[in-house]
C-alpha cells in the first residue's frame, strides 16, 4: 500500500489540499488529503481527512489539483484503462467538504476540451476517436493524409456540451501515417494515427 503527492494548493482560508494517488493491490484511486494551516490533518474533510476517487476504469491518478474561487477542488490526471492505454481524467469536488464529486454536475460535463489518440493505434480497418467539450460548439473533425490533404470530414455540425466519440473506417485507405484535427470554438488539436494493412 502506497501513498503519492504530486500536487498542492492553498485555499482562501490557508488550509492546505494535496492531491495524488492512493494505491492498494494493483489499483490505484485519486487521493485529496487536507491539512489545517497548523499542519494537522483537517477530520472535517472527507473521512479522517482524506477522499478517493475511482472512476471505475482501472487506475486513477492526479498530478495536477487547483482551487476555484467557490471552493471547489479540481484534480486532473489520467486513468489507465483495462486494455493498457491511459485516458484524461478529471474530478471536480465539493469544496468546503470534499464529501463527493460535484453534484451540481450530475451528467459529468466536462470541464475542459479535449481530443483523445485513437484507439486502438496503429489500426487496421477502423479506429474509434474520442472527444470531449465542455459548452455548445460548433465541431469540426477532419482526417488529413501525410501530405496535408483531406480524406474525410468525420463530423461537421454544431454539438452540445458532452462527451463523443466516432468511427473512423480505413477500408479504401492505402497503409500509412495519418492526421486527425478538431476544430471546435477556440479550441483545435491534431493527433496522428497509423493505418496499418
Amino acid at each position: 500500500m502506497n501513498d503519492y503527492i504530486f500536487s498542492t494548493a492553498i485555499q482562501s482560508d490557508g488550509k492546505i489540499v494535496a492531491g495524488g494517488y492512493f494505491e492498494n493491490e494493483n489499483k490505484s484511486n485519486i487521493a485529496l488529503v487536507r491539512y489545517n494551516t497548523n499542519g494537522s490533518l483537517d477530520n472535517t474533510f472527507g473521512t479522517n481527512g482524506i477522499v478517493t476517487t475511482t472512476t471505475g476504469i482501472s487506475s486513477d491518478h492526479a498530478f495536477s489539483i487547483a482551487i476555484q474561487s467557490d471552493k471547489k477542488i479540481v484534480a486532473a490526471g489520467f486513468s489507465y484503462t483495462d486494455i493498457d492505454y491511459s485516458v484524461f481524467t478529471i474530478a471536480r469536488y465539493i469544496g468546503d467538504s470534499a464529501t463527493g464529486l460535484d453534484e451540481e454536475n450530475p451528467e459529468n460535463i466536462p470541464v475542459t476540451f479535449l481530443l483523445e489518440q485513437n484507439y486502438p493505434n496503429p489500426f487496421n480497418s477502423s479506429t474509434i476517436i474520442k472527444y470531449q467539450i465542455p459548452k455548445s460548439s460548433f465541431v469540426s473533425l477532419k482526417v488529413y493524409d501525410i501530405l496535408g490533404r483531406e480524406v474525410v470530414s468525420l463530423v461537421n455540425e454544431e454539438k452540445l456540451a458532452g462527451n463523443y466519440q466516432t468511427e473512423f473506417k480505413a477500408s479504401d485507405l492505402t497503409s500509412g501515417i495519418y492526421f486527425y484535427t478538431i476544430l471546435a470554438g477556440d479550441f483545435r488539436a491534431t493527433k496522428k494515427m497509423i493505418l496499418i494493412k
